[in-house]
């Protein structure tokens, strides 16, 4: 009796060992974390977002195929163009089982090994502000097909990230350019300064250019020129302003259009006296609606000078 107690306590402790074995053949934690990238996204550009799915089980376990199901959702402000490779290839490691450009779900075409991540890059485009700063919330969700796997951890199963959305505004640069550049003597020159617009986006409002003056020179504004020092330019779109001691300012209400430039020019004389030296011809774009880099609004030429 006791030989046979013996052997049924014992084959019940090899099933328990054998079925504890099998979950831990079967343990393991997938993790999934999301990251957008650029932080800011101008309205109609694209950005992305890069999506890590990594079994992070120490054991040499592979998560199978067809068990991971994340699902990646954004907020209005963003829609969901695409999924691609992290380095912009086609997909080939998931498929995608729908995707409503709000929400898309894949699933893994392949094994990913122990302490190893699979990644893919969701393509997105910002589609509108709603208010002034708007923010593209992103938020990630790992599910898994039938159950999760044996000792997942919840906590990270859910990531989140967000994307600032914005329209873009026009971007605005000036180029100066001062004939001659090198004078004897009292002579006539030309001032002719390009407004270009490099953000692709058409100026809406007033634009404002100062240029500066110096008792050396005079200028003057010819309103209807369409020519000024082999320069073309659109005077007819611009008012002038001589009022200022210190600058000529420039002003047009004409649109500057998306990658292209308006332009005016100043004729006058430069009558150095009996002095020899450089100035400078600085001009400053002073405000346009709706732009954001002012960074690159000034440009300046210069005038050597001599004694006849």
């Amino acid at each position: 009796m006791k030989s046979y107690q013996f052997s049924y306590i014992l084959s019940c402790l090899v099933g328990l060992w054998s079925l504890m074995a099998t979950l831990d053949v079967r343990a393991q934690d997938v993790s999934i974390n999301v990251l957008s990238s650029p932080a800011s996204l101008p309205v109609s550009t694209t950005g992305s977002i890069q999506v890590d799915l990594c079994n992070t089980d120490p054991n040499n376990i592979s998560v199978p195929v067809n068990k991971l199901n994340p699902q990646i959702s954004v907020s209005s402000d963003v829609t969901i163009l695409g999924v691609t490779k992290s380095d912009g290839s086609s997909l080939t490691d998931f498929t995608v089982s729908s995707n409503t450009g709000q929400t898309i779900t894949l699933t893994n075409a392949v094994p990913i090994p122990n302490l190893n991540c699979l990644s893919f890059k969701i393509v997105i485009q910002g589609t509108s502000t709603g208010i002034p700063g708007g923010v593209g919330n992103i938020a990630a969700v790992l599910n898994f097909q039938n159950s999760p796997t044996t000792g997942n951890q919840a906590f990270n199963d859910n990531s989140a990230t967000s994307i600032s959305i914005f329209q873009a505004g026009p971007d605005l640069t000036p180029v100066v350019y001062a004939q001659p550049s090198l004078l004897y003597g009292g002579k006539s020159i030309s001032v002719v300064v390009d407004v270009f617009e490099l953000n692709a986006v058409a100026t809406n409002g007033t634009v404002t250019v100062n240029v500066t003056r110096d008792p050396k020179f005079s200028l003057n504004f010819e309103p209807t020129a369409s020519s000024i020092g082999g320069h073309s330019v659109q005077n007819s779109a611009w008012s002038f302003d001589d009022s200022s001691p210190d600058y000529y300012i420039l002003t047009s209400n004409q649109a500057v259009g998306a990658g292209s430039l308006l332009s005016f020019g100043l004729n006058g004389m430069f009558e150095p006296g009996s002095t020899t030296g450089t100035v400078n011809i600085s001009t400053v774009i002073m405000g346009s609606t709706g732009e954001q880099n002012l960074t690159n609004n000034s440009d300046a030429d210069k005038i050597e000078y001599f004694q006849q």
